[in-house]
């Protein structure tokens, strides 16, 4: 979550714009997360 405090307003709109890009390119499948998770963090 992008906080509002501290950031000027040129800032924001760069990191909205970012995210919006990135979403975008996920739901089109032209950019895909891989993440190696270890044994310890699946087990509760």
């Amino acid at each position: 979550m992008i906080a509002l405090d501290g950031f000027r307003a040129e800032e924001l709109d760069r990191r909205v714009t970012l995210r919006r890009d990135r979403q975008r390119r996920f739901r089109e499948g032209t950019l895909r997360l891989w993440a190696i998770i270890d044994e310890a963090a699946r087990v509760r």
